[in-house]
């Protein structure tokens, strides 16, 4: 699926391959999770609707599948979960997305400190898009992802397996959609009257437009979502993860943050419903825009994410 230009194409809403895909995510994962106790790691805890989508969407598999969560740190505060032992029998969930690789070190970092940290717990990455700047960093810091016994990495798209398969036994890294699919069915799809598109561009390093960074006046991103008083609550509970961090305990962090999650995806929502198609170079826009049951016009970001993962599971 070419995205290219006036070559980007248009995807049409299909409920019925969506479940599809949500019936998937269960079988798959019943075999490694179900009934388990686990502590997950790398939560979202920042402003980005996207990986909210995968992470409620992981919430909501783990809840079906009866496992059972005794943790859950961020970026801000995994280092609590470092400094304790946890039963061998207890799985490790590393939160899904595409900051696989160089691009986004912080996230890359928390998955080589646990994955170091628990060398005989079962390690569960889920569905990634992976992609290094610099291939030759992933042969050169790949030794921590191999020489672990107990490691089951999901991806979702080819390119991505065929990258990690260059050190990783093929057994260990499996083929699965984005995690947000299992949030099919929770918004109902509505008609809209007339012909009405929301233009979604990307504002950060993986925006094909370099241009775009500068300009709040090129479309519609997730930042446009959040007020200043939401990014002062952002700041505050950053503040409460880190004395998690120092403290060595739970003070409600994840609690609260996802209290606002949710609002911030019911704003997305609203934001969305207006329109009958979606015109986004973010997957999560593409993704979205089709969970709620709009015709989506896909573009690429800056290391074809986009495609590859269409290519694998909306062509």
């Amino acid at each position: 699926m070419e995205m290219t230009g006036t070559k980007a194409p248009a995807i049409e809403a299909d409920r019925a391959r969506l479940e599809a895909h949500r019936s998937l995510l269960i079988d798959e994962f019943r075999e490694v999770l179900a009934g388990r106790t686990a502590v997950y790691v790398d939560y979202p805890h920042y402003l980005n609707v996207g990986d909210w989508l995968i992470y409620l969407g992981a919430l909501s598999l783990l809840s079906i599948l009866n496992v059972r969560i005794k943790a859950r740190v961020s970026a801000k505060n995994y280092q609590r979960l470092l400094a304790i032992d946890i039963p061998r029998s207890w799985a490790i969930i590393l939160q899904g997305g595409g900051n696989f690789g160089d691009l986004y070190p912080v996230h890359q970092e928390v998955r080589r400190a646990v994955i170091s940290r628990f060398p005989d717990n079962d390690v569960i990455l889920m569905p990634q898009s992976v992609h290094f700047e610099e291939p030759q960093a992933w042969i050169d810091s790949s030794a921590i992802f191999s020489e672990h016994r107990h490691l089951c990495v999901y991806v979702r798209d080819r390119e991505s397996s065929d990258i990690l398969n260059r050190v990783l036994d093929p057994d260990r890294v499996r083929l699965a959609p984005d995690m947000a699919m299992m949030l099919v069915g929770q918004w109902p799809w509505k008609s809209v009257s007339g012909s009405r598109t929301l233009v979604f561009r990307r504002r950060d390093q993986e925006s094909l437009h370099p241009e775009v960074r500068l300009t709040d006046a090129t479309g519609f991103d997730w930042e446009d979502l959040f007020s200043g008083l939401d990014i002062q609550i952002h700041r505050r509970l950053v503040g409460l993860a880190r004395l998690e961090k120092s403290w060595g305990c739970d003070l409600g962090a994840v609690r609260i943050w996802e209290l606002l999650m949710r609002r911030g995806l019911h704003r997305a929502h609203r934001q969305f419903e207006p329109f009958d198609t979606i015109d986004a170079d973010r997957l999560h826009g593409v993704l979205f825009g089709l969970l709620l049951g709009k015709k989506v016009i896909a573009h690429d970001n800056s290391y074809s994410k986009i495609s590859r993962y269409a290519n694998c599971w909306l062509d």
